[in-house]
């Protein structure tokens, strides 16, 4: 895990910046509006004060005038209109721009992106500008009623209210010298002198019985102004308001401060809207009796305003779940991961060894404790790849914005639905997803969803919609992505690929056949060629990406209604749950997901070559011996392994059957890269290799090669 500052901070700020994303697309949707707006100022905030740590002054500007606009929002200043939020994200990419210029250059600007950053800058301001020129302006957005302020807030001058005790003369104290002292702070503009006496009868001469209300300017802060008063605290009562524009400021002063401290009182000592002596008279209210919390007390005594409270608490909330997260969590380098994974599969595959010899020796104590070994790093195993394993949600997140400006381009309207994100897989197979699922989704903007005019006449609602879903099935993580388009239309895929040369006629093909000829290089539907699509270049490609992390790819439609590519990826590419079985004395593993039954050769009716009566149906099946060494099996000895291919069964002739075992899947390297239905190769206890099985590409290769009908 790397430990330099700057590095930790690229790494973080992609993280905050892809949060960013999300809050403003959510705004555009109207989701969770004023969460949204507040957690979108969050997060620029954070990212603005990890740059100036790391010392990026530039990205720290930038920040700093992105933060401001924002506030200019969250304080319902400026209207949030679908062009504001395309510049928001304009500013957004700007700054994952010139983390990617840190990350390759050590710099935080260069004359090219200073010049764009100026650009974004001037059109923030242009907006900042007009909201202030006019109220009538359409960039404001009508405001709900305030909570309403005391005149005192709302006054620029800070506001003491000054109540002596009734014994207050009788200690030989006079107010005139701390009235006086206050002219040396700064200039009174306003006393008034509130006199509070009892009845004639009742009166004492020598009892304070008045108290002032003042309105002072001044530059100093709420700590000079309450020490005036220090002597004579327990004397008298002093409430002291800042004016309006120090509420915000006490409000942005908690905001900035360190996240190192998460009690409230401390929060506003050190924001500077409390003093320690107002700190500790509270504390003493508080356990006097007081069954209140501080905030409350806070605002109840009148010495600070319900805005500030509320700052001091989201303050210490943000504290509060930053050091859990930490807690609960650490980064760790993936490439220790997979060292940790390596070092478990050789223990699965020595503790295998083990089990082995122990049942050979016959030793009832020795093969208890390799029972219970087995057991512990079938645990070791099952926790280890869990540490590998990340919701596929946040991936899905990132396709909101594709589909948000592509949906703007074609001038479609489309939401994007997502299903599934808390699945988990594994995170090498996240990263390569990517490039498969933005060509999917774009193919479904681009062909899939109609126009609002064509689908209001085939009776769809206006907004079309693209669904991104993951779920767990047998052992697999299935991905499908699934728009309400026009569907696919079988009859011009057949002629283009007619044309095209890739198929001589498309008569008695399958619809599931069909649409796999869009899989073929070099095939396209398109009328033109756009900047999305329509050069013959991509489903290829996803099958390819999707075949090298030893998953497939199918495609499901009806015309008119809906399509859905669905991808079947295994959960892991360092250990599975194999199945092994034996052919012509060699070992071979089959993915235990794909294996639903065995059964008995000599027992299984054959019809046909490459059929047999299974139960009154029909099954197509395999000679495994005649597919790798061309001689048939002895039906008399042979097991049939029956596997799920697609959605239809197909049987493996096999001559043994060795059952379950964990495999780690070891590369078959360099050689035999080309080797069309092996994924890869797994060391057993006793030090034999066994080739695993791919069955899809077995099943292909054999229906290529006339193995099976």
């Amino acid at each position: 895990m790397t430990t330099d500052p700057k590095d930790i901070f690229i790494e973080e700020g992609f993280e905050l910046l892809n949060i960013a994303e999300e809050s403003l697309l959510d705004l555009e949707s109207g989701e969770q509006t004023t969460e949204a707006v507040n957690n979108l100022f969050r997060v620029i905030h954070t990212f603005k004060g990890s740059a100036g740590i790391v010392g990026f002054d530039y990205l720290q500007s930038f920040a700093h005038r992105f933060e401001n606009f924002l506030d200019e929002i969250r304080a319902e200043r400026i209207y949030i209109t679908s062009d504001i939020i395309s510049l928001l994200l304009n500013c957004k990419d700007y700054l994952s721009q010139v983390l990617n210029h840190i990350k390759a250059t050590g710099k935080d600007y260069n004359e090219e992106i200073k010049q764009k950053g100026e650009e974004l800058l001037s059109y923030l301001d242009k907006y900042m500008v007009c909201h202030l020129e006019t109220d009538e302006i359409h960039l404001r957005k009508e405001k709900e009623p305030e909570i309403e302020l005391s005149e005192q807030v709302s006054s620029p001058y800070w506001h003491i209210s000054l109540r002596f005790n009734e014994d207050f003369f009788m200690t030989g104290m006079d107010p005139y010298p701390f009235i006086l002292y206050l002219t040396k702070l700064g200039k009174i503009v306003s006393i008034n002198t509130l006199i509070n006496s009892p009845s004639f009868l009742e009166f004492n001469p020598e009892k304070c019985y008045f108290g002032f209300e003042i309105q002072l300017d001044t530059e100093l802060d709420r700590k000079a102004i309450s020490d005036v008063f220090e002597y004579i605290m327990d004397d008298c009562s002093v409430i002291i308001i800042p004016p309006k524009s120090k509420i915000e400021e006490y409000v942005n002063l908690i905001q900035e401060l360190p996240e190192d401290n998460e009690l409230l009182g401390q929060i506003l000592v050190k924001s500077g809207a409390i003093t320690e002596r107002e700190l500790e008279r509270i504390l003493e209210i508080q356990k006097k009796g007081e069954n209140k919390k501080i905030g409350e007390l806070l605002i109840e005594k009148e010495k600070v305003e319900p805005q500030i409270i509320q700052a001091g608490l989201c303050k210490q909330s943000s504290i509060r779940e930053k050091k859990a997260l930490e807690q609960k969590s650490i980064r760790v380098d993936a490439g220790k991961l997979d060292k940790v994974l390596n070092i478990v599969g050789e223990l699965v595959t020595i503790t295998s060894g083990i089990m082995q010899r122990a049942k050979f020796i016959g030793d009832a104590k020795l093969d208890e404790f390799s029972s219970t070994l087995s057991r512990l790093v079938s645990d070791l195993r099952d926790h280890s790849m869990e540490l590998r394993m990340v919701p596929i949600g946040d991936t899905f997140s990132k396709f909101k914005r594709i589909v948000r400006d592509l949906g703007k381009e074609f001038g479609k309207e489309i939401e994007l639905e997502i299903i599934g994100g808390e699945t988990e897989l594994d995170k090498t197979f996240v990263e390569k997803l990517n490039d498969p699922l933005v060509h999917m989704i774009r193919n479904s903007i681009d062909h899939g969803i109609e126009k609002a005019e064509e689908r209001i006449q085939a009776g769809k609602p206006p907004k079309g919609k693209i669904t991104l879903k993951a779920y767990n099935e047998s052992g697999n993580i299935v991905i499908e992505v699934t728009d309400d388009g026009r569907g696919l239309d079988r009859e011009k895929i057949g002629k283009k690929a007619v044309e095209k040369g890739l198929i001589t006629s498309y008569a008695g093909m399958s619809d599931q056949e069909i649409f796999n000829l869009l899989f073929l290089p070099g095939f396209s539907t398109a009328e033109k060629v756009t900047n999305i699509s329509g050069r013959g270049v991509g489903m290829d490609v996803v099958r390819r990406n999707i075949e090298e992390l030893k998953g497939t790819v199918q495609i499901f439609s009806e015309k008119g209604k809906f399509t859905t590519v669905r991808i079947k990826l295994p959960l892991t590419l360092a250990i599975i749950d194999g199945f092994l079985v034996e052919v012509n004395r060699e070992n071979f593993v089959l993915p235990l997901s794909t294996v639903s039954e065995c059964i008995d050769a000599s027992k299984a009716i054959s019809t046909d070559r490459h059929y047999i009566n299974l139960r009154g149906k029909l099954l197509p099946f395999i000679d495994m011996n005649e597919l790798f060494y061309g001689k048939k099996t002895n039906n008399n000895n042979a097991n049939i392994v029956i596997v799920e291919y697609g959605e239809f069964p197909v049987g493996l002739v096999v001559d043994n059957i060795h059952g379950e075992i964990q495999a780690v899947i070891k590369s078959l390297g360099e050689l035999y890269k080309n080797v069309e239905f092996f994924s890869g190769a797994s060391i057993l206890g006793d030090g034999s290799i066994a080739l695993i099985v791919d069955v899809d590409r077995l099943i292909k290769f054999a229906q290529k090669n006339c193995k099976i009908c």
